[in-house]
Formats: C-alpha cells, structure tokens, sequence
C-alpha cells in the first residue's frame, strides 16, 4: 500500500472505534432506563412485569375516578347526566362557546363543553342574584350546571357554512331536538368538530374490539361458527353505519343499509337494528336536502340516496318544499318603487325563472310519471300564488287601464321566453287567475 492509502485506512479505523464508543454509551443507557423511570425491566422474569401493568392498570382506573369527582364537583348536576363508569374519563374541554336561539340564531349565553369518551355534556353558568352584581360580580362569575348531555353515537354534528353574518357555526342533533353554537374564532369550530370526530370514532372502535372480545369469551357456549360470525358482522356493519351518518358520509352510509337488506333474511339479528338506522339515515338526508342553499348537483345526489332507500316520496316533498321557500324568500326581496309595471316584470321574472329551474332540478332527479304530476301540482300553486300578487298590485282603482294591459303583455310575454320555450304552458292558468 502507498502511505495515502495507510492514513485513509487509519482515519477510517479511528472513525469506527468512535462509533463503537457512542453505541457502547447508548447501550449502557438504555439498561438503566427502567430504573429511571421506576419500572421494570423488560428482559427480568414476566410476572414482575405482569405485576407492573395491573398496577399501571389500577393506577389509571384511580384517575379516571378522580377525574370525573372533579367534574361532578365542578359541575352542578353532571353527575346525573354523567355518572362515573369504569373507564370513563373527560377527553377534552372547552369553555366560552355560543349557544344560539335555533330560530332567530341570536346568542342566548355562554356554554362550556366537556369531551367525555362516551358523551358531551353541555354546561352553563348560572346567573348570579343582583345583588351579587351590584357588590361588582360578574354573570360569567355563576357556577356552572349541567343544562345538556348527549350519547356520542346518538348525536349527529352538522357543520355550518359560514355566510356574512354570522361565522364558526356549527350544530347538534339528538332525536328531534337541535342545538346551534358557535364558537369565537374557526380554529376553535376546527378543534371542536376534530375532537367529536376523533372520539366517536375512537368510541366505535373500542366498542367493536368489546364485542369481538365478549364474542370470544362465549364462542365454546355457541352452538356454531356461523351464529358467531353474523353477531360480529352485526355489530360492524351497525358502527360503521353509525360513523357514517355522524361523519355525513352518505354513499358509504347507503352502500352499508343496502348491505344489510340483502343479509336481512339471513340474519335475524338484523332486524332489530336495520329499520332504526335506516331511518336516522333518510332523516338526515332529508334534513340535508331541505337546505335552500343546495345546489344542483348536490340536490341531484342527495335524492338518488334517498330514490336508493325507497324514500321516494319523501325526497319529492321535501325537495319542492325547499324550492317553494326559496321562491317566496325571492319574492320578498323585490323592491316596490312605484312602477307597477316594473314590479310585475320583476315579479314574473323571478317566478318564472324559479319554475324553469325547479323543473330542471326535478326532471334529473325523478323519473318516474307519478313524480312528474307532482310537479304539475306544485308548479300550479306558484302559478296561482303569481297570480294573487298581481291582482293586488294592478287591480286597484288608482292603477289605469293601459297599465293593466302592459301587465298582462309583461306577463304573457315572459311566460312565453322562461316557460313555453322550455316546454312548460301555464296560460290555460292565467286565462283564468288574472
């Protein structure tokens, strides 16, 4: 070898004894680990560490009790909505959210919410006397008392698109009853809907390794595999579907009760459980397809769900229900400035245009004859609710004949461009309303 080629090996040499060192340190490091931290030793004998988790075990169990004491302390009456349980413990927190009016969206105070792993409770601050005010306390000062306390895997969260009025907006619901609450800023709305989320599905998770485990300690009293497999299918098949509506994950959540119709016949415990959910399932589907902010497509999406669960009817009624609210909220808009003739323009274009885009929206959705006469039915109703808005505004005394003429041509003449063209004849109707 060169002399180049011994000091590049020597060099190489000194590096790898350094290295040796480093792991030899780390080595030692690690075996007096468990010593530091008060546990013991992995490679000792197994019922040292069996001892050490059913202590851990134990340990965690007293906490959990501690924990939810201080919340029943904290909180006047949560100890009625939320018992201490084994293994019930609070997940996260968090205090100043809105409760809003659920009509008029106004704030109605102040709520604090409490994450458990099985329920969110909903608490608020009482209000102090006055005369607790007048020596200078504060409302927000009250001790807080449970008012709200909902079953995770009952409840559905919706998140609210912000508008230009009101912003972090988020609801609640249970059974028939709806909460709305908003928070101060949308990174707290973003924190609060995660957790919900997270600790949902963390609940179905945990509730479905229970029963796999109960399935296990009772499988030698079951007569055969095949009742085992069904009950554990069951139950999957019924968490799945329970996040899926939570989630609002509706082709998942379709695709699930479609499932569970075609093993209905083959599974009784099936039927128990598959009418329930179902119905949670067309309920919120519904309530999604009532909202008058829907698009298009997204109406044309929620009702084939609802045509796939056999809410046919359902899906119609709603659906021209919410095109009728959009049309009269239209309506009230339009400004009265004087000119009749610029009124009923007005009116009749947006009527019309209403119609036109109503029969659009229903025509790609529905296919079927009857759907199409319920349409008709519902067309003649803003036909004739068109026709009394312009019988109050052009006959009256003060308004002159040739202006009740132009009405008329506006009428006709807009009927003709946004109906007729488009296959849709309503002047049969107004020969005989105006």
């Amino acid at each position: 070898y060169s002399y180049a080629e011994f000091v590049q090996i020597s060099k190489e040499i000194s590096t790898l004894e350094n290295e040796m060192l480093e792991l030899k340190e780390s080595l030692s490091e690690y075996k007096s680990m468990p010593s530091l931290l008060h546990i013991p030793d992995p490679s000792t004998n197994g019922s040292t560490m069996s001892t050490f988790r059913r202590s851990s075990v134990a340990d965690l169990r007293i906490m959990y009790f501690n924990q939810m004491q201080a919340l029943h302390a904290q909180i006047e009456g949560s100890a009625k909505f939320a018992p201490t349980t084994p293994g019930r413990h609070v997940v996260n927190e968090m205090d100043g959210v809105a409760a809003l009016n659920a009509a008029t969206y106004k704030v109605v105070g102040k709520v604090k919410f409490v994450i458990l792993d099985d329920l969110v409770l909903v608490a608020r601050r009482r209000r102090r006397t006055a005369a607790a005010e007048t020596r200078g306390g504060s409302i927000s000062e009250g001790k807080l008392v449970a008012e709200k306390c909902w079953p995770l895997n009952e409840m559905m969260v919706l998140d609210t698109k912000d508008s230009p009025t009101m912003t972090n907006v988020f609801k609640i619901r249970h059974g028939k009853e709806t909460n709305v609450y908003r928070t101060d800023t949308p990174a707290d709305k973003k924190a609060l809907l995660s957790q919900f989320r997270q600790v949902a599905e963390e609940l179905a998770d945990k509730r479905r390794k229970e029963r796999e485990g109960e399935h296990e300690r009772r499988k030698s009293m079951w007569t055969g595999a095949d009742v085992q497999r069904d009950g554990r299918w069951v139950g999957e098949w019924a968490d799945e579907l329970t996040v899926a509506i939570a989630l609002r994950e509706w082709e998942k959540a379709v695709t699930l009760v479609e499932q569970g119709k075609a093993k209905s016949s083959m599974m009784p415990s099936l039927a128990t459980k598959l009418p329930i959910l179902s119905s949670q399932l067309t309920s919120a589907l519904l309530q999604s397809l009532s909202m008058p902010s829907n698009r298009k497509s997204t109406v044309i999406a929620l009702i084939s769900w609802l045509l796939r669960l056999e809410a046919g009817p359902a899906a119609r009624s709603t659906f021209l229900n919410m095109r009728t609210q959009v049309l009269r909220s239209l309506v009230r808009k339009i400004p009265f400035e004087g000119h009749v003739g610029a009124y009923v323009g007005d009116l009749a274009v947006v009527t019309f245009t209403a119609i036109k885009h109503t029969a659009d929206w229903f025509l790609a959705s529905f296919k079927d004859n009857e759907a199409a006469s319920a349409f008709i039915e519902w067309a003649r109703h803003q036909i004739e609710g068109y026709a009394e808005a312009f019988r109050k505004q052009v006959y009256s005394p003060d308004v002159e004949r040739k202006v009740v003429d132009e009405c008329m041509t506006i009428t006709y003449s807009q009927s003709r461009k946004l109906l007729q063209e488009y296959g849709l004849d309503f002047r049969f109707l107004f020969d005989d309303l105006l």
